[in-house]
């Protein structure tokens, strides 16, 4: 990424209605600004696509790609969630067949991982 695109990043990343957008959420504030940030200067097309989000958090980040880009939505979490669309399970061994993912997101996530190498070779495999 370039000077330029990168402090525009940081400037987007800080903007207080991320947070608020997301119910005060910060996690989900951060992750948010992350999305529009993406769609905004159009490193991702999610229009359509397939879309993993490992450590989903609550979901609200998928619930919101489904809604604006028409994406069918699995989340990825260790806690317990009551949404129909998060599966618990690690991210270590992901619980999914080759290859049916069209873009697989980690964000905020990675960093807590044991072995992050593994988790890598997994989000390619999917």
């Amino acid at each position: 990424m370039n000077d330029e695109k990168w402090k525009k990043y940081i400037k987007w990343y800080e903007l207080p209605e991320m947070e608020e957008k997301m119910g005060g959420n910060f996690t989900s504030g951060q992750r948010m600004a992350d999305i529009e940030f993406f769609q905004k200067n159009r490193f991702i097309d999610f229009k359509d696509k397939k879309i993993l989000d490992i450590g989903c958090d609550d979901g609200n980040i998928l619930e919101y790609l489904k809604k604006e880009h028409n994406c069918e939505i699995t989340g990825l979490s260790l806690g317990k969630n009551k949404k129909d669309f998060i599966i618990y399970g690690d991210m270590h061994e992901l619980p999914f067949e080759n290859n049916i993912f069209d873009i697989v997101l980690i964000m905020h996530t990675l960093e807590h991982s044991i072995s992050p190498f593994i988790v890598l070779k997994e989000i390619n495999r999917v």
